[in-house]
């Protein structure tokens, strides 16, 4: 089993959306939770979107920043108009398909 702790994402934190969980697992379930990652890994690659950059193996999610910097430099340099949009989808996590990662560890 594990224990959940929550961590602080900045200093002084006092409310509960400023905290960001962590679970502590015993050498064996991180040994398991490796296994689990590295089957999961030979799907991602192919089901996740090209745009999506962050915790995926061999992207990195500065990709998007630098991405953006130089859409902002292209747009300023040719005097164009545009508009940037910025979505972080709170508790993404909650979206899973746990069926496909019930059927990739099986």
């Amino acid at each position: 089993y594990g224990v959940i702790t929550l961590i602080p994402k900045m200093n002084g934190a006092k409310k509960i959306q400023q905290y960001r969980p962590i679970c502590l697992l015993r050498c064996p379930y991180k040994l398991i939770i490796k296994v689990m990652d590295n089957r999961v890994a030979i799907f991602a690659d192919k089901l996740i979107n090209k745009h999506q950059n962050a915790f995926i193996k061999y992207r990195n999610i500065m990709d998007g920043i630098l991405t953006l910097h130089e859409v902002l430099h292209h747009t300023h340099q040719n005097k164009k108009v545009g508009v940037v949009l910025k979505l972080d989808f709170e508790k993404a996590y909650n979206k899973i398909n746990w069926d496909f990662l019930l059927e990739c560890h099986s």
